[in-house]
Order: structure tokens, then sequence, then C-alpha cells
């Protein structure tokens, strides 16, 4: 049995863990919720990571602290959940506010049009549609509410060829 989760996988299929998605993509381990994660019942307190990117800001709030508690549970214990890619509002409106350049968008200045792609998603359908927005003490205060659960690391990052901080990594130990 693998020992790692891959959360949200699309079409990235990673070897080394179980692929989950909600949607069929060739080559995927299962087919699930990825709240509920029911797949992997009878495999609690067995998994050394849960991994995602760009996949967090899809869950409604009630269902992020439901994945928290459920992810927590297939962790072993010193197990850890990274989570890539949480598009940062805060940054973005700091990057519009001084005007910065942004590469991914043909180097002009970060624009309202600009942060609407990174606040609401690629497209306006389930499940792409963003569900919330962030920035590094709304994900603080989020994840100190998990008792079982320490915040490692919160920092922001570049995205793909981005030229601006844009995103939040995450990583957090179950206790």
């Amino acid at each position: 049995m693998k020992t790692k989760i891959h959360v949200g996988c699309g079409t990235k299929l990673y070897d080394d863990y179980v692929n989950v998605d909600c949607v069929e993509t060739k080559g995927i381990d299962f087919v699930d919720n990825c709240i509920s994660l029911d797949c992997l019942k009878g495999y609690e307190g067995t998994f050394e990571e849960v991994y995602m990117n760009a996949v967090y800001e899809h869950f409604y709030k009630d269902q992020r602290h439901q994945a928290l508690r459920r992810w927590t549970q297939l962790l072993k214990k010193g197990g850890q959940i990274k989570i890539d890619s949480i598009p940062d509002t805060g940054r973005m409106c700091q990057a519009y506010i001084n005007k910065e350049k942004s590469f991914l968008y043909t180097g002009k200045d970060f624009s309202m049009e600009d942060m609407f792609g990174w606040v609401f998603g690629p497209c306006n359908e389930e499940p792409m549609r963003h569900k919330d927005i962030f920035d590094k003490q709304k994900l603080i205060e989020e994840f100190s509410k998990h008792e079982q659960l320490e915040i490692i690391s919160v920092k922001n990052v570049f995205w793909g060829k981005e030229t601006i901080d844009l995103n939040l990594n995450v990583v957090l130990e179950k206790k």
C-alpha cells in the first residue's frame, strides 16, 4: 500500500501516491469525494502525507473543516498535510495597489481582471469554481482551530512563471 495521498490530482498523477479526484481521469487510483475519501476507509492512521495543489480553495468553509478532520484521521502521528498554491488575496491587493508587473499577464501592471481570475478560478462551473478567498492570517486562524494539527509553515510562493508570489503553500503536521 502506498503511504501518500494526492487529493484532487486531476491529470497530474504520482507513482508513489494514491491519486484521488472527484472527476474520472485516465490512470487515477480512485474517483471519490475529496473531502470524505470513502475509498480509504479502513486505512485511518496509516498515511505519511496528504498532498494537494490548487485544490483547497475549491471547498466551502464547512467542507474544509470536514476535510481537515478526515485527512488528519488518515495520517499517522507526525504525518503531514501539504497544501500548495492557495491564492493569496491579500498579496493580490498589494500587487494591484503597488502596480507590480505580472509576467503571467504579459508584463502589464497587475489588474482587477488578473485578480478576478485568481479569486474565482478558471471557470464558473463546479467543481472548478473557487469558494473562498484567503490570506496568511485567515489560513493560520483556520488551521489553528484543529487541535490535532500543528502549523509548520505558511509561506508565499510563485506559481508557474508568475513573477509575483501570489500563492500560499502550507504544511501542517499531525500531533
